[in-house]
Parts: C-alpha cells; structure tokens; sequence
C-alpha cells in the first residue's frame, strides 16, 4: 500500500491498514462508483472515491482475475 507524503512516496505493507482498521474501531464507510480505468480479460485497474469516518479517499486498485474473482494485487491511495 503506497502513498505520497509531503511530496515523498510512502509503501508499508497492508497489515498497516489492518492494525488501523482495529485500533480506528467501527467507522461509518461510504463510497463512490467503481470507475475502470483499463481492463483485459485477467486485469483491471480501477478506482473508487470513499469515505472512512471524516477521512475522504481516492483509492486505486491494480486487479488480477482469478478464476471468476478479481483479487487486489496493490492498492495506492490519495487522501483528498
């Protein structure tokens, strides 16, 4: 999971989105329409306005088909 902080690039692996999901407790989850910026027969990438609490995100996703499922294989995120 990467992101851009103070015009640096941040990556941690996504336990860091674990570990702040448990200690953040429930949070209201709100999101925007799934858009696909490009897509194959096996990947995609997409993004998707959301909205954790107060915290207002962009995320995009790098996706890879796995038999009938899409699995996340990266995740970055703006937080607008």
């Amino acid at each position: 999971m990467s992101w851009s902080e103070k015009g640096k690039s941040v990556t941690v692996p996504i336990q860091a989105l674990y570990d702040y999901v448990d200690k953040s407790g429930a949070q209201t989850v709100t999101r925007g329409e799934i858009k696909v910026g490009a897509q194959t027969a096996t990947t995609a990438i997409v993004s998707v306005d959301t909205q954790f609490g107060a915290a207002k995100f962009t995320d995009m996703f790098a996706l890879v088909r796995n038999g009938n499922e899409w699995k996340i294989v990266a995740k970055v995120y703006h937080v607008r």
